[in-house]
């Protein structure tokens, strides 16, 4: 217990330096932030000791530079502090923006995707989602010029990523670029967009290649069916050493490329996606279905809500599996996440995690907590 009570006096602290007791002293003016906020609670994590937190949260604006930083203190049942290394003091995020021209950030990135999703869709930096111990950030760069586009990420897995777009009035082309230094990993692809002249729809190609295996196409079209609905259809024809979609919300959690290693042959399908909007109930949801020959289907479900503006939710599932005669695979991941506002300053929040890559890889993960603002 004297560990946990010396290291809660530390992070007592460092609330008054960040000006929770409303230090008002002008040699501390400099540190008040823009806004700070203070949660606690407990997370359970598979092959992992349960442990008990408190975190601050402040965060400072200036111009267009903002930037929050996070100082936490964990512990087990048993009072035993977490050695977590450098985790007690991070940078949580940081953003410059100038105009709508440039951003760079710092930060988790989530809900990435280049083009149409046949090599980058809805990838998530946060390894293996709401899991508190397996959180990572990465650098994003968008420049905007007004007839193209270009953007750069980068991650502490060592994946970084190029895109490229130049627009020609109703008509867009596009490359893209990635590198995965662990294990070597490098992917190539062009794109080009045709906006049809009712605006109500587009239509599109791209290739790709990985290099040291496959290569792939996808043509396909969506628009919008009603206001509460829009529609994508895509073919897609690729050899079964490529994996279309391969940089995805759990490309960290995965074995990548050896679930296909020694694939043959060649696969085609029809990949399809329907987006559901009720901005009147404040509902939003995605389903996507594919579904190739000689390999089994991949379902995914997502949407978030909002509940009588007192409550949020979100949740996602995916299911699928693997090419036949390759290494016995099947990965499914589910999230969950619901926010309860207790008052206008206090919230309630619980993270939901269950994944598996296969048996021995499988992830639990539950986080509790309230979260206060404080400043």
């Amino acid at each position: 217990m004297k560990k946990i009570a010396m290291a809660a006096v530390a992070l007592a602290c460092c609330a008054a330096a960040f000006g929770v007791f409303s230090v008002r002293a002008d040699a501390l003016k400099v540190l008040e932030p823009e806004a700070l906020t203070f949660e606690a609670g407990k997370y359970a994590q598979s092959h992992e000791k349960d442990l008990y937190f408190a975190q601050l949260r402040p965060e400072y604006v200036k111009g267009g530079l903002t930037a929050s930083f996070i100082l936490t203190l964990a512990a087990d049942k048993g009072g035993e502090v977490r050695d977590s290394g450098n985790d007690f003091f991070i940078v949580d995020a940081v953003e410059y923006t100038n105009g709508k021209r440039l951003a760079v950030r710092y930060r988790e990135i989530e809900g990435l995707t280049f083009g149409s999703g046949f090599v980058v869709s809805d990838y998530r930096s946060n390894m293996k989602g709401h899991v508190p111990l397996n959180r990572q950030r990465g650098f994003e760069i968008d420049i905007d010029g007004s007839n193209s586009y270009v953007k750069y990420f980068a991650t502490r897995s060592r994946l970084q990523g190029f895109r490229a777009v130049r627009n020609f009035g109703p008509f867009s082309l596009g490359c893209t670029a990635l590198d995965d230094s662990s294990p070597e990993i490098r992917e190539y692809a062009a794109d080009a967009e045709f906006y049809l002249p009712n605006g109500r729809a587009t239509i599109y190609a791209e290739t790709a290649d990985i290099k040291h295996h496959g290569e792939g196409f996808a043509v396909g079209a969506m628009g919008k069916l009603t206001r509460y609905a829009s529609l994508k259809a895509e073919f897609r024809d690729f050899d079964a050493d490529f994996l279309p979609g391969m940089v995805d919300a759990h490309y960290d959690a995965r074995q990548k490329l050896d679930r296909v290693a020694g694939a043959e042959g060649r696969l085609s399908g029809l990949f399809t996606a329907a987006d559901l909007f009720f901005d009147k109930y404040k509902i939003y949801g995605r389903i996507t279905f594919e579904d190739y020959e000689q390999t089994k289907s991949r379902f995914t479900i997502s949407g978030n809500t909002e509940i009588m503006d007192m409550a949020r939710l979100e949740l996602f599932y995916a299911q699928e599996s693997g090419v036949p005669d390759t290494a016995d695979y099947r990965d499914a991941v589910g999230r969950a996440t619901i926010v309860a506002d207790i008052r206008k300053d206090t919230r309630v929040k619980l993270d939901l995690y269950n994944g598996y890559d296969d048996a021995e890889n499988s992830l639990e993960s539950i986080k509790l907590s309230a979260e206060f603002d404080l400043h």
